[in-house]
Protein backbone atom coordinates (compact mmCIF):
# COMPACT_ATOMS: atom_id res chain seq x y z
CA UNK A 1 0.00 0.00 0.00
CA UNK A 2 1.29 3.49 -0.88
CA UNK A 3 2.71 5.24 2.22
CA UNK A 4 1.68 8.62 0.80
CA UNK A 5 -1.94 8.15 -0.27
CA UNK A 6 -2.82 4.65 1.09
CA UNK A 7 -3.78 3.36 -2.38
CA UNK A 8 -2.83 0.11 -4.08
CA UNK A 9 0.64 -0.45 -5.49
CA UNK A 10 1.48 -2.11 -8.81
CA UNK A 11 4.59 -4.29 -8.85
CA UNK A 12 6.52 -4.68 -12.11
CA UNK A 13 9.97 -6.30 -12.15
CA UNK A 14 11.95 -4.20 -9.64
CA UNK A 15 9.76 -1.10 -9.82
CA UNK A 16 6.69 -0.29 -7.75
CA UNK A 17 4.12 2.33 -8.73
CA UNK A 18 1.15 3.80 -6.90
CA UNK A 19 -1.97 3.56 -9.05
CA UNK A 20 -3.41 6.79 -7.61
CA UNK A 21 -0.66 9.34 -6.89
CA UNK A 22 1.89 7.87 -9.35
CA UNK A 23 4.62 7.71 -6.71
CA UNK A 24 7.46 5.35 -7.65
CA UNK A 25 9.32 3.00 -5.34
CA UNK A 26 11.89 0.25 -5.93
CA UNK A 27 12.75 -3.29 -4.91
CA UNK A 28 16.52 -3.71 -4.87
CA UNK A 29 18.83 -6.39 -3.50
CA UNK A 30 16.13 -8.02 -1.41
CA UNK A 31 14.76 -4.80 0.13
CA UNK A 32 11.51 -2.96 -0.60
CA UNK A 33 12.15 0.80 -0.48
CA UNK A 34 8.82 2.30 0.54
CA UNK A 35 9.65 5.52 2.33
CA UNK A 36 7.14 8.35 1.89
CA UNK A 37 8.25 11.12 -0.43
CA UNK A 38 8.56 13.64 2.43
CA UNK A 39 10.09 13.03 5.87
CA UNK A 40 10.14 15.46 8.79
CA UNK A 41 13.48 16.88 9.90
CA UNK A 42 13.34 14.62 12.96
CA UNK A 43 12.73 11.48 10.88
CA UNK A 44 15.32 12.44 8.27
CA UNK A 45 17.98 12.91 10.96
CA UNK A 46 17.05 9.62 12.59
CA UNK A 47 17.35 7.83 9.24
CA UNK A 48 20.80 9.32 8.56
CA UNK A 49 22.08 8.62 12.08
CA UNK A 50 21.15 4.94 12.03
CA UNK A 51 22.47 4.57 8.49
CA UNK A 52 25.79 5.69 9.95
CA UNK A 53 25.88 3.78 13.25
CA UNK A 54 24.07 0.51 12.45
CA UNK A 55 27.08 -1.82 12.72
CA UNK A 56 28.58 -0.02 15.72
CA UNK A 57 25.28 0.07 17.59
CA UNK A 58 24.78 -3.66 17.05
CA UNK A 59 28.27 -4.39 18.36
CA UNK A 60 27.64 -2.14 21.37
CA UNK A 61 24.43 -4.00 22.28
CA UNK A 62 26.18 -7.36 22.00
CA UNK A 63 29.00 -6.15 24.25
CA UNK A 64 26.67 -5.14 27.08
CA UNK A 65 25.46 -8.00 29.35
CA UNK A 66 22.67 -5.74 30.64
CA UNK A 67 21.01 -5.53 27.22
CA UNK A 68 21.52 -9.15 26.22
CA UNK A 69 20.15 -10.35 29.59
CA UNK A 70 17.08 -8.10 29.25
CA UNK A 71 16.43 -9.54 25.80
CA UNK A 72 17.13 -13.21 26.54
CA UNK A 73 15.88 -13.57 30.12
CA UNK A 74 12.92 -11.19 30.13
CA UNK A 75 11.67 -10.10 26.70
CA UNK A 76 11.81 -13.44 24.88
CA UNK A 77 10.09 -15.43 27.68
CA UNK A 78 7.32 -12.79 27.86
CA UNK A 79 6.82 -12.47 24.10
CA UNK A 80 6.95 -16.18 23.36
CA UNK A 81 4.03 -16.91 25.66
CA UNK A 82 2.06 -15.96 22.55
CA UNK A 83 1.91 -18.50 19.74
CA UNK A 84 4.07 -17.37 16.80
CA UNK A 85 3.71 -20.65 14.90
CA UNK A 86 2.67 -19.97 11.28
CA UNK A 87 1.77 -16.38 12.22
CA UNK A 88 2.39 -13.30 10.08
CA UNK A 89 4.62 -11.02 12.19
CA UNK A 90 5.66 -7.41 11.59
CA UNK A 91 8.72 -6.01 13.38
CA UNK A 92 8.52 -2.19 13.33
CA UNK A 93 11.73 -0.30 14.02
CA UNK A 94 13.53 -3.62 13.63
CA UNK A 95 16.97 -2.03 13.68
CA UNK A 96 19.72 -4.49 12.84
CA UNK A 97 17.51 -7.48 13.64
CA UNK A 98 19.25 -7.81 17.01
CA UNK A 99 16.01 -8.87 18.73
CA UNK A 100 14.36 -10.74 15.86
CA UNK A 101 16.32 -13.97 15.37
CA UNK A 102 14.33 -16.01 17.88
CA UNK A 103 11.05 -14.69 16.46
CA UNK A 104 12.15 -15.65 12.94
CA UNK A 105 12.64 -19.25 14.06
CA UNK A 106 9.01 -19.40 15.26
CA UNK A 107 7.00 -17.27 12.82
CA UNK A 108 5.45 -18.28 9.53
CA UNK A 109 6.36 -14.88 8.06
CA UNK A 110 8.51 -12.09 9.50
CA UNK A 111 8.41 -8.64 7.90
CA UNK A 112 11.29 -6.46 9.11
CA UNK A 113 10.68 -2.71 8.81
CA UNK A 114 12.91 0.24 9.62
CA UNK A 115 13.32 3.83 8.44
CA UNK A 116 17.10 3.35 8.15
CA UNK A 117 18.56 1.60 5.12
CA UNK A 118 21.72 0.86 7.11
CA UNK A 119 19.67 -0.99 9.72
CA UNK A 120 17.64 -2.89 7.13
CA UNK A 121 20.74 -3.97 5.21
CA UNK A 122 22.30 -5.24 8.45
CA UNK A 123 19.08 -7.08 9.35
CA UNK A 124 18.97 -8.58 5.84
CA UNK A 125 22.43 -10.06 6.33
CA UNK A 126 21.48 -11.48 9.73
CA UNK A 127 17.94 -12.72 9.08
CA UNK A 128 17.83 -13.58 5.38
CA UNK A 129 15.44 -16.53 5.02
CA UNK A 130 12.67 -17.65 2.66
CA UNK A 131 10.00 -16.45 5.12
CA UNK A 132 11.61 -13.08 5.94
CA UNK A 133 10.86 -9.80 4.11
CA UNK A 134 12.74 -6.49 4.45
CA UNK A 135 11.12 -3.08 4.06
CA UNK A 136 12.56 0.42 4.40
CA UNK A 137 9.57 2.47 5.54
CA UNK A 138 8.22 4.82 8.19
CA UNK A 139 6.32 3.14 11.05
CA UNK A 140 3.99 6.14 11.20
CA UNK A 141 2.84 5.33 7.64
CA UNK A 142 2.94 1.56 7.32
CA UNK A 143 2.79 0.45 3.66
CA UNK A 144 0.47 -2.49 4.34
CA UNK A 145 -3.23 -3.15 3.90
CA UNK A 146 -5.62 -3.33 6.85
CA UNK A 147 -5.70 -6.62 8.80
CA UNK A 148 -2.37 -7.89 7.40
CA UNK A 149 -0.64 -9.27 10.51
CA UNK A 150 -1.31 -11.51 13.49
CA UNK A 151 1.45 -10.00 15.65
CA UNK A 152 3.35 -6.70 15.61
CA UNK A 153 6.55 -6.48 17.64
CA UNK A 154 8.69 -3.48 18.53
CA UNK A 155 11.95 -3.57 20.50
CA UNK A 156 12.98 -0.16 21.94
CA UNK A 157 11.70 1.92 19.03
CA UNK A 158 8.39 3.62 19.91
CA UNK A 159 10.15 6.13 22.15
CA UNK A 160 12.04 7.44 19.09
CA UNK A 161 8.70 8.71 17.75
CA UNK A 162 7.57 12.13 18.94
CA UNK A 163 3.92 11.04 19.13
CA UNK A 164 3.56 7.27 19.64
CA UNK A 165 -0.23 7.54 19.28
CA UNK A 166 0.21 7.87 15.50
CA UNK A 167 2.08 4.56 15.40
CA UNK A 168 -0.43 2.87 17.71
CA UNK A 169 -3.25 3.77 15.31
CA UNK A 170 -1.24 2.24 12.47
CA UNK A 171 -0.58 -0.89 14.54
CA UNK A 172 -4.31 -1.22 15.14
CA UNK A 173 -5.02 -0.82 11.43
CA UNK A 174 -2.64 -3.55 10.22
CA UNK A 175 -3.44 -6.06 13.00
CA UNK A 176 -6.09 -8.69 12.38
CA UNK A 177 -8.93 -9.30 14.79
CA UNK A 178 -7.55 -10.38 18.19
CA UNK A 179 -4.06 -9.53 16.93
CA UNK A 180 -1.34 -8.75 19.46
CA UNK A 181 1.26 -6.03 19.85
CA UNK A 182 4.38 -6.98 21.82
CA UNK A 183 6.99 -4.39 22.73
CA UNK A 184 9.50 -3.11 25.23
CA UNK A 185 9.99 0.59 25.99
CA UNK A 186 12.01 2.61 28.53
CA UNK A 187 10.49 4.49 31.42
CA UNK A 188 11.38 8.08 32.31
CA UNK A 189 14.50 8.07 34.46
CA UNK A 190 14.07 7.03 38.12
CA UNK A 191 17.53 7.15 39.63
CA UNK A 192 19.02 5.05 42.41
CA UNK A 193 19.21 8.23 44.52
CA UNK A 194 15.45 8.72 44.21
CA UNK A 195 14.89 5.02 44.93
CA UNK A 196 16.80 5.10 48.23
CA UNK A 197 15.30 8.46 49.23
CA UNK A 198 11.82 6.98 48.74
CA UNK A 199 12.76 3.68 50.42
CA UNK A 200 14.10 5.47 53.49
CA UNK A 201 11.15 7.89 53.36
CA UNK A 202 13.36 10.95 53.49
CA UNK A 203 11.56 14.27 53.84
CA UNK A 204 10.93 16.01 50.54
CA UNK A 205 13.55 18.69 51.27
CA UNK A 206 16.36 16.12 51.71
CA UNK A 207 15.21 14.13 48.67
CA UNK A 208 15.37 17.23 46.48
CA UNK A 209 18.81 18.14 47.84
CA UNK A 210 20.13 14.62 47.17
CA UNK A 211 18.66 14.59 43.66
CA UNK A 212 20.15 18.00 42.89
CA UNK A 213 23.60 16.85 44.01
CA UNK A 214 23.22 13.69 41.95
CA UNK A 215 22.41 15.72 38.82
CA UNK A 216 25.56 17.81 39.34
CA UNK A 217 27.69 14.66 39.61
CA UNK A 218 26.08 13.30 36.44
CA UNK A 219 27.30 16.31 34.47
CA UNK A 220 30.89 15.32 35.27
CA UNK A 221 30.33 11.68 34.25
CA UNK A 222 28.44 12.49 31.05
CA UNK A 223 31.60 12.86 28.96
CA UNK A 224 32.84 9.43 30.04
CA UNK A 225 29.49 7.83 29.21
CA UNK A 226 29.62 9.39 25.73
CA UNK A 227 33.05 7.82 25.20
CA UNK A 228 31.62 4.41 26.02
CA UNK A 229 28.88 4.89 23.41
CA UNK A 230 31.63 4.88 20.79
CA UNK A 231 29.24 4.27 17.91
CA UNK A 232 27.90 7.85 18.32
CA UNK A 233 31.30 9.54 18.12
CA UNK A 234 31.34 12.57 15.84
CA UNK A 235 27.55 12.69 15.42
CA UNK A 236 25.76 15.89 16.36
CA UNK A 237 21.98 15.74 16.87
CA UNK A 238 19.60 18.62 16.29
CA UNK A 239 16.57 16.72 17.56
CA UNK A 240 15.76 14.81 20.74
CA UNK A 241 15.53 11.20 19.58
CA UNK A 242 14.12 10.06 22.91
CA UNK A 243 11.35 12.64 22.91
CA UNK A 244 8.67 9.94 22.98
CA UNK A 245 9.68 8.41 26.31
CA UNK A 246 6.69 8.33 28.65
CA UNK A 247 5.56 6.42 31.74
CA UNK A 248 3.93 3.06 31.19
CA UNK A 249 0.64 4.69 32.16
CA UNK A 250 0.94 6.82 29.03
CA UNK A 251 1.25 3.74 26.82
CA UNK A 252 -1.61 2.08 28.67
CA UNK A 253 -3.88 5.06 28.02
CA UNK A 254 -2.83 5.34 24.36
CA UNK A 255 -3.47 1.66 23.62
CA UNK A 256 -6.69 1.47 25.60
CA UNK A 257 -8.00 4.55 23.79
CA UNK A 258 -7.66 2.52 20.59
CA UNK A 259 -9.58 -0.40 22.10
CA UNK A 260 -6.64 -2.64 23.08
CA UNK A 261 -6.42 -4.75 26.23
CA UNK A 262 -3.13 -3.73 27.84
CA UNK A 263 -0.79 -5.51 30.29
CA UNK A 264 2.87 -4.96 31.11
CA UNK A 265 5.81 -6.42 32.99
CA UNK A 266 8.37 -4.03 34.53
CA UNK A 267 12.04 -4.96 34.13
CA UNK A 268 15.04 -3.60 36.01
CA UNK A 269 14.97 -1.14 38.91
CA UNK A 270 17.88 1.25 39.41
CA UNK A 271 18.89 0.45 42.98
CA UNK A 272 22.64 1.02 42.44
CA UNK A 273 24.67 3.48 40.32
CA UNK A 274 24.30 2.74 36.57
CA UNK A 275 28.04 2.11 36.34
CA UNK A 276 27.45 -1.20 38.15
CA UNK A 277 24.39 -2.34 36.18
CA UNK A 278 26.28 -1.58 32.93
CA UNK A 279 29.27 -3.65 34.05
CA UNK A 280 30.87 -6.09 31.60
CA UNK A 281 30.66 -8.72 34.37
CA UNK A 282 27.65 -10.79 33.32
CA UNK A 283 27.30 -12.56 36.66
CA UNK A 284 27.23 -9.26 38.54
CA UNK A 285 24.64 -7.77 36.18
CA UNK A 286 22.48 -10.90 36.41
CA UNK A 287 22.60 -10.75 40.21
CA UNK A 288 21.66 -7.05 40.26
CA UNK A 289 18.72 -7.70 37.94
CA UNK A 290 17.60 -10.53 40.25
CA UNK A 291 17.70 -8.17 43.22
CA UNK A 292 15.77 -5.52 41.29
CA UNK A 293 13.12 -8.13 40.43
CA UNK A 294 12.41 -8.37 44.15
CA UNK A 295 12.27 -4.58 44.45
CA UNK A 296 9.72 -4.42 41.64
CA UNK A 297 7.33 -6.61 43.62
CA UNK A 298 6.52 -3.59 45.76
CA UNK A 299 3.54 -1.73 44.26
CA UNK A 300 5.32 1.59 44.83
CA UNK A 301 8.09 0.60 42.39
CA UNK A 302 6.05 -1.16 39.73
CA UNK A 303 5.91 1.81 37.36
CA UNK A 304 9.49 2.98 38.00
CA UNK A 305 11.49 0.27 36.23
CA UNK A 306 14.11 0.81 33.54
CA UNK A 307 11.83 -0.81 30.96
CA UNK A 308 8.31 -2.10 30.51
CA UNK A 309 7.54 -5.16 28.40
CA UNK A 310 4.17 -4.53 26.79
CA UNK A 311 1.39 -6.75 25.50
CA UNK A 312 -1.66 -5.12 23.91
CA UNK A 313 -4.39 -7.20 22.24
CA UNK A 314 -6.77 -5.76 19.67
Amino acid sequence: MCPDCKSRLRFSDNSIECLKCNAFFVYKEGIYHLLPRALSGHDQEQRVVFDTVAAGYDQYLNSQPFYTLIRDNYVYPFWLKDDFHNKAVLDIGCGTGWASAKVLSKAGLLVNLDISLGNIEYAHQRLNAHHSIFVQADMKRLPFSDDSFDIVICFWALHHIEDARIVIREIKRVLRKNGVFLGIEPNPKYSWVEYWADTMRLPRFFKEKASKLHRKIQKFTKKQLKKEEYYMQGIELKFDHHAGIMPVGGYKKAFENEGFCFVFQPVGLEMVPPRLIMSKNKKLVKSLLGISDKGLRHPRNREKAYFNIIRAQK
